[in-house]
């Protein structure tokens, strides 16, 4: 048996099953597949077998042709689902076998796709402020008690995102629609509430860091908290939408990784070479009783001397490198 689908915007509107071939395809109608459409011919293609016995689609002669892709051709091999362009017409054809045993379908699979309306909107976009103002709040400066405009300060950030958030989710949804995503604003505006919730976090865990950690590793583990928040917050947005979605966000987090990676490299091999100093301590509040790991103040001064007097050193000899003829 061979299905013939008629396709909308990749979505199937319309399908028949055939059990005998050839097939003709147009605007011809009969025993064929129908096609009203004006840039179909009447006999614009037939669904025939091959020499070698496999389905293959054949154009007849048509004014607008058969695309595949971007490519017009004068026949395509059928092979599991295959979709190509009669004209303007997308259409997908499948080979199928009748005695195939039957899918499992899981029950979430059956529920529809419920229809989101402006409360999801306001959820979503709700979400993403929220997010944005949670990472002013963790903030240690935003408690200091020489911050006299905090409530100020709120309600720009909260105006702020109110703008900027929904502008974001409508460059996301135009740039992941001219890619042939199909999706709604609300998917990107959903996402990218969601993402918001990530710097929060991720200042939450250096900042927790610093109680549980020596100095010398702050640094560390400040890069991976950053690595680890750019690469999720990549491959949640450039995932939008996406079957199957595992191994196409792993792609984009890998490459987030790296290219953020190699950045921040190439920026600490510069400042060494010119000389800047790899400050490696850390001072904060403490935090319910707890101080973190310390070291005696001479001996935090006596490492901040020697410190300076190499990066001097280091310094003097990248000058007189710079200044010889």
């Amino acid at each position: 048996m061979i299905a013939i689908r008629l396709l909308h915007d990749g979505h199937v509107v319309r399908e028949q099953v055939f059990e005998r071939l050839p097939i003709e395809i147009g605007r011809a109608g009969g025993d064929g597949f129908s096609l009203v459409d004006g840039s179909v011919s009447r006999r614009h293609a037939t669904l025939e077998q091959a020499e070698d016995g496999t389905l293959e689609l054949r154009d007849q002669g048509s004014r607008n042709g058969v695309w595949l892709g971007h490519a017009r051709v004068e026949r395509v091999a059928v092979a599991g689902r295959t979709r190509c362009h009669l004209g303007e017409v997308e259409i997908e054809i499948e080979q199928l076998a009748w005695d195939a045993p039957t899918l499992e379908v899981k029950v979430s699979e059956l529920a529809p796709e419920r229809r989101r309306g402006r409360l999801d909107l306001l959820r979503y976009l709700a979400a993403g402020v929220v997010g944005w103002i949670a990472l002013v709040v963790v903030e240690p400066t935003f408690w200091s008690p020489w911050n006299k405009g905090r409530g100020a300060q709120l309600l720009g950030h909260g105006l702020a995102a109110l703008v900027l958030l929904p502008l974001a989710a409508a460059v996301l949804f135009v740039l992941l629609r001219a890619f042939g995503r199909r999706l709604r604003l609300a998917d990107t505006l959903q996402a990218v509430g969601r993402v918001m919730w990530l710097w929060p976090v991720a200042a939450v865990v250096g900042y927790l860091g610093y109680y549980a950690l020596p100095s010398s590793w702050l640094g560390g583990l400040g890069l991976l908290v950053s690595l680890a928040t750019s690469a999720t917050a990549v491959a949640v947005l450039a995932s939008v939408r996406r079957t199957p979605v595992r191994l196409f966000a792993t792609a984009w987090a890998v490459a987030t990784t790296l290219i953020v990676g190699g950045l921040v490299w190439t920026a600490s091999l510069a400042a060494q070479r010119t000389g800047q100093p790899n400050q490696d301590f850390h001072v904060q509040a403490p935090l319910l009783g707890a101080v973190g790991p310390a070291v005696e103040l001479d001996d935090f001064l006596a490492e901040v001397g020697t410190l300076a007097n190499e990066t001097a050193a280091e310094a003097e000899r990248v000058r007189l490198k710079q200044d010889r003829p």
